[in-house]
């Protein structure tokens, strides 16, 4: 029997058109101008691809390597899988599932929402995760 997992989701809307939010999504290094918990990403590719690995540098040592697990660039969503790792080399161990879509909300702009799941022992750093999602997701729907 699998373990249980939390499911958590944050949304926020945004003037952003969604063209330009899907950009900022595929073009690994626009990243950290938009999510202030990224200082760079270490990507095998330059923009967003199935299959897409690469470690993502967060700040005071603290990092993530990923894997593209979906792409789906027709509804603007995509899916990562996250280890994070402190350091270059030591992993923690669990990993989370991020899943991001990108949608035209009601009038104009852009609705985007992210939904992370992990195993339970995970719980504590996807809800201490949730606060910096949010203040990326607001500031990726900004013209």
């Amino acid at each position: 029997m699998p373990a249980p997992r939390i499911n958590l989701s944050v949304s926020t809307a945004g003037s952003a058109s969604p063209d330009l939010v899907w950009q900022r999504y595929l073009r690994t290094e626009l990243w950290s101008s938009w999510s202030p918990q990224i200082r760079r990403v270490d990507p095998d590719g330059a923009r967003l691809t199935l299959g897409l690995t690469g470690v993502v540098h967060g700040p005071a040592g603290i990092g993530a390597r990923f894997v593209v697990t979906g792409l789906d660039p027709a509804s603007r969503s995509w899916s990562w899988q996250v280890r994070p790792v402190l350091g270059t080399r030591l992993g923690v161990p669990f990993t989370l599932d991020l899943d991001h879509t990108v949608d035209a909300s009601a009038g104009q702009g852009t609705r985007t929402t992210l939904t992370i799941s992990a195993a339970l022992p995970a719980a504590g750093a996807v809800i201490g995760y949730l606060p910096w999602a949010r203040l990326a997701l607001r500031r990726l729907v900004r013209p």
